[in-house]
């Protein structure tokens, strides 16, 4: 796994978190599949766990809606600025391969790849065994995680603009794939308008949806739905989808 400094280091946007803020301020998928899910399988819901929180936008938005909310995240940098952002919120420092708060919720959250960044079995093992400490009885788990190798055009250098509040850039993107270590590496060259370069290199697991729910299955949880799109759940999508949120309840 790579560590929270090298996190920061790898990624432009983590180590600056208004900017990550600003370029997925549109998003709006991960909170539309967390609202279907809930109301489908946990309505009486209360108390909700983000981990891998990052900069808690979108928990801040479940927590105005009235669920009691609490985040972890690796990276000080984006909790520090979560904390700043939302002082209202829980938000604590946190590794979720062994992180323990001592609380249990009704819904836990992993979303926005936070789960890809483990590339190892143990790693992952951990992962859903703290997911499973934390999950009160019948608890709901929500993921987002790739479950497919990027498309073969992918590894062709693609260059775009990027324009937010105050990023304003060219951003010149190539995926390569490692089809023996299941690992996308994604690479990321950054030109702002004041003439700075920045270099990302993000490397994340792939596990196909079984993969996955052999993963929960061990750790306590069964799969209820996967889908690639929330706004159309019902659509076999997930088969060419390249990445999936995951929908499962715990067993205990």
């Amino acid at each position: 796994m790579t560590n929270a400094t090298d996190l920061s280091r790898c990624s432009l946007l983590y180590a600056q978190p208004g900017w990550y803020d600003e370029l997925l301020s549109e998003a709006t998928a991960p909170l539309q599949a967390v609202r279907g899910l809930v109301a489908d399988y946990r309505p009486e819901a209360r108390t909700i766990l983000d981990v891998g929180c990052g900069t808690a936008r979108d928990l801040a938005r479940l927590a105005a809606e009235g669920y009691d909310c609490t985040g972890i995240d690796l990276q000080a940098t984006m909790v520090n600025y979560a904390r700043k952002q939302h002082p209202g919120l829980k938000i604590e420092v946190g590794d979720m391969r062994n992180a323990r708060l001592g609380i249990t919720a009704d819904v836990i959250l992993c979303l926005g790849n936070s789960l890809a960044y483990l590339h190892g079995d143990t790693d992952i093992h951990g992962a859903c065994e703290t997911f499973a400490a934390h999950a009160a009885p019948g608890a709901l788990l929500i993921l987002f995680t790739p479950v497919a190798p990027p498309a073969p055009e992918a590894a062709e250098p693609f260059t775009s603009r990027v324009v937010t509040g105050s990023l304003h850039a060219e951003v010149t993107t190539r995926v390569c794939w490692d089809a023996e270590k299941q690992l996308t590496t994604m690479y990321r060259e950054w030109v702002l308008d004041t003439g700075e370069r920045h270099s990302d290199v993000i490397t994340r697991r792939v596990m196909a949806a079984d993969v996955l729910a052999g993963y929960l299955d061990e750790a306590g949880f069964d799969v209820l739905e996967q889908f690639a799109d929330p706004a159309h759940r019902n659509e076999h999508s997930q088969n060419s989808a390249r990445a999936l949120f995951t929908a499962a309840r715990y067993r205990g």
